[in-house]
């Protein structure tokens, strides 16, 4: 994925996730990989007039997401050492593993990350 494709994302969800009042209660907060810190990237967050909350560098353990799929989703999808011969059954593979995601783990990486910043 490029910066292009990155904005393309954004537009296609991010936008209309903040339409109304929405724009104003929120910040969007995303790491620094170089996709979003690109200068195109940060132009187009700009042009829309999206609120961005800075991320410190070197600091994946801000975001319960990056736990996430470091650990849970990444063990589930390969497990025992899974490979895909499709791209299509690694999507599903994906989906079923999203989907079965249960809500205690999702508010364990909320609390963790809580203690980790307060």
């Amino acid at each position: 994925m490029n910066s292009q494709d990155y904005i393309k994302v954004m537009e296609a969800h991010l936008l209309p996730f903040l339409r109304g009042p929405r724009r104003r209660m929120f910040a969007y907060q995303q790491d620094n990989a170089a996709i979003h810190v690109s200068r195109q990237s940060k132009a187009w967050f700009e042009s829309k007039n999206v609120k961005l909350h800075e991320h410190p560098p070197c600091s994946p353990d801000l975001n319960p997401m990056e736990k996430f799929f470091g650990g849970y989703l990444v063990r589930k999808v390969y497990a025992n050492g899974k490979k895909y011969q499709t791209v299509a059954k690694f999507e599903t593979s994906i989906i079923d593993a999203w989907e079965s995601i249960p809500q205690s783990l999702i508010n364990n990486l909320i609390q963790s990350n809580e203690k980790s910043v307060f």
